[in-house]
């Protein structure tokens, strides 16, 4: 799905939308290929960036009358798709508890020049994700807001609503966490390899 491209299915619903509150086709073309892009990191691998996206435009429409103009609009449909996707996740994670869905598999097939780089590429992804489903889900996301979408503390403080401060403690607590959760990790994955070479004598 071309994120550009202003989908089929919205237009039933963009009729009844309010054009003065809301330009919902101006704003998925303006903003459609960047939230989709940090809708996929914030989601994960397994997340279906499509249907989210889509989600977080729905939402926008039932919350035309909240928009006030006082912020940016990628401001305010990124606090939305920070919402829809933590939601998302959630619902993901009982699924999970509940036997209903199989465990997710590893991430999606990334560049590279050979299968054992992309083997590799897909393992660390794999195992940074698996490091962040292992965070609070607001230390993830002011993780993921820092560290992979390149934004200012001052800027995530705006986007999750919280004072600055309280976004240096909650990446100072994710960094530790991840890099904790990274080094056992790789550590238990030495002793496998040991193990395994022992086995074979």
């Amino acid at each position: 799905m071309n994120p550009a491209v202003f989908p089929a299915s919205l237009l039933a619903v963009a009729p009844r939308a309010d054009p003065r509150a809301l330009d919902l086709r101006g704003l998925y073309q303006a903003h459609a290929p960047f939230l989709r892009a940090s809708i996929q990191r914030l989601g994960g691998p397994c997340a279906d960036a499509d249907d989210l996206l889509h989600e977080v435009f729905i939402v926008a429409l039932q919350r035309a009358d909240t928009f006030e103009g006082r912020s940016a609009a990628r401001t305010w449909l990124y606090g939305i798709a920070l919402k829809v996707v933590a939601a998302h996740r959630r619902k993901q994670k009982l699924r999970r508890f509940l036997g209903l869905d199989a465990l997710p598999p590893g991430g999606e097939p990334v560049d590279g020049h050979t299968p054992a780089t992309h083997l590799d590429a897909a393992l660390a992804r794999a195992s940074l994700y698996a490091a962040l489903d292992s965070l609070s889900e607001k230390k993830r996301t002011v993780f993921i807001l820092f560290e992979l979408e390149g934004r200012s503390g001052e800027e995530i403080a705006r986007l999750v609503g919280c004072p600055l401060k309280t976004v240096w403690t909650r990446l100072f607590h994710a960094r530790a966490a991840v890099q904790r959760y990274l080094s056992r990790a790789e550590a238990q994955a030495q002793a496998g390899l040991i193990a395994a070479g022992e086995g074979e004598r």
